[in-house]
């Protein structure tokens, strides 16, 4: 983004005149796209978002901390501020990979998550729904709260998507090579589509067909097999299949677009993202209308711990440090001044870049700074001030003093007086607590990390690494890479786990 001319720009106030950079030279201005910025920066997950989904009155998350939080909308459907608290959350047997909402008119709103287990679950709102929770949060309660009510088992490896069919059925996309489609009234699975290359994600187009797309196969050290397939009928048959894209295909998407030049009826368009760092826009009979290209994009190791979910207006982000950041086109409700630096503040301290969704951070709740000590300093300990009227009991006797300028608790040995020296004390260094390491592979670490990497030949891979503080990424992300037989392009990915746990 370009910066407005006529002086520096404050990093805590964006501007309404800047312009976007677009391909082809023009302005965002010219080609009607506007400028997003941050509005809301919703905290509370203790894991990577994975997931979100926009229901009624709440915006969805799903995260590694196995844990779905519904975050409520005012009465336009937005999110602002720094303070915005789940209405309520709900906790599943595992990583939530994925998060898809059923809002039928008259009946109560169904939440389906997606995990690492395999496992889908449908969760709703304890009796009175989400109209209750907004009633009891009025009234300064707590409000209703979101349980299990159905688990619907068939798939056999982590499930990575979940959509809808326009008849209803939910449509779910497996690291099992499958996609199945379930009656959520009975809990069943209707039919199943198979012979797809390693993962799957899935889409129900409203013309009543699906779509999915697979991640490929590696073969020979080269990626081969990833395509779209359109499918239609009851049970589906394939009927096409769309081979553009030269990585594996992520995610799928609805286009809610006017008639234009790339449909000829509104809303009859879908998305494709691929880790080729292209975006396609396909008409619903399966012809490519345009083809964006993302900057910086694509790569092989597959998940930058992103995920979107857009309404007409604001567009919400959740990522791998744990936080939702909601942007937004609209100047009036640009976090500003005080407010973004706030904003940024609760998700880690970031820079300003990160009013535009860039990088990073950590969260409150994660583990203290490296070198830091978790918990007070040198509360109740005799201060550095008073050491001029306090002796110790023997030579070399070791006590702990709280720094009168900073509170922080200090260690001291007590010397003797030695060669006409006076007696006195001598700091050593700060005080802190043993370091507890954790036993793994042979080997003590300070923490053992989960890294989830998806392998175009070995399919999804749950991993585990241990680290230290201090360590070289580099160089434990080069060593992991070879421990499991994964290519340079994985470097990447797990130097960001290393990131992360380095918090």
């Amino acid at each position: 983004m370009e910066e407005s001319k006529g002086g520096e720009r404050d990093p805590y106030n964006p501007v309404d005149d800047s312009a976007m950079a677009v391909s082809g030279g023009g302005t965002a201005d010219e080609c009607d796209i506007p400028e997003f910025s941050l509005c809301a920066a919703l905290v509370g997950h203790t894991g990577d978002v994975r997931s979100l989904a926009v229901g009624k009155r709440h915006l969805y998350s799903g995260a590694r901390d196995s844990v779905v939080m519904a975050w409520p909308l005012d009465e336009d459907g937005h999110i602002d501020g720094t303070h915005v608290a789940p209405a309520a959350q709900v906790t599943l047997p595992d990583w939530v990979n994925a998060l898809a909402v059923k809002s039928p008119a008259g009946g109560e709103e169904v939440i389906v998550g997606g995990c690492k287990d395999g496992g889908i679950y449908a969760v709703e709102w304890e009796e009175g729904g989400p109209a209750a929770v907004a009633a009891a949060a009025a009234a300064g309660g707590n409000g209703a709260k979101l349980v299990v009510r159905k688990t619907l088992l068939g798939h056999n490896a982590p499930i990575s998507s979940l959509s809808w069919t326009s008849e209803g059925l939910l449509l779910s996309g497996s690291w099992d090579e499958t996609a199945k489609a379930w009656d959520l009234e009975t809990a069943t699975c209707k039919w199943t589509l198979g012979g797809h290359e390693n993962n799957v994600c899935v889409l129900g187009l409203g013309s009543g067909s699906v779509a999915t797309g697979s991640t490929g196969l590696s073969v020979e050290g080269h990626l081969v097999g990833q395509q779209i397939r359109m499918w239609e009928g009851s049970p589906p048959k394939e009927w096409r299949s769309l081979t553009d894209h030269t990585s594996g295909i992520r995610d799928l998407c609805l286009v809610d677009a006017p008639a234009s030049s790339l449909s000829s009826s509104p809303g009859h368009c879908f998305c494709s993202a691929s880790n080729d760092a292209t975006v396609r826009v396909w008409s619903e009979d399966g012809d490519c209308r345009a083809v964006v290209t993302i900057p910086g994009g694509g790569g092989g190791g597959g998940g930058g711990g992103m995920s979107a979910e857009g309404s007409v207006a604001d567009v919400a982000t959740g990522s791998a440090d744990y936080a939702v950041r909601v942007f937004t086109p609209d100047s009036e409700r640009f976090l500003r001044g005080d407010r973004l630096k706030e904003a940024l503040e609760a998700v880690g301290g970031g820079s300003s870049s990160d009013a535009c969704g860039g990088g990073a951070s950590a969260v409150p709740g994660s583990a203290p700074p490296r070198g830091g000590r978790s918990g007070g300093g040198g509360e109740n300990l005799p201060s550095t001030s008073e050491m001029s009227v306090m002796v110790g009991a023997e030579d070399g006797q070791l006590s702990a003093f709280a720094c009168h300028e900073t509170g922080e608790a200090k260690v001291f040995r007590w010397t003797e007086a030695v060669g006409g020296g006076g007696a006195k004390w001598e700091q050593l260094g700060a005080l802190r607590p043993p370091v507890r390491k954790v036993a793994f592979e042979g080997g003590l670490y300070d923490k053992v990390i989960p890294v989830e990497v998806e392998s175009a030949s070995r399919g999804f891979l749950a991993l585990q690494l241990g680290v230290n503080h201090g360590d070289d990424p580099k160089a434990v992300a080069d060593a992991f890479c070879k421990k499991h037989s994964l290519g340079p392009e994985y470097l990447p990915q797990i130097e960001q786990f290393l990131f992360i746990a380095s918090l």
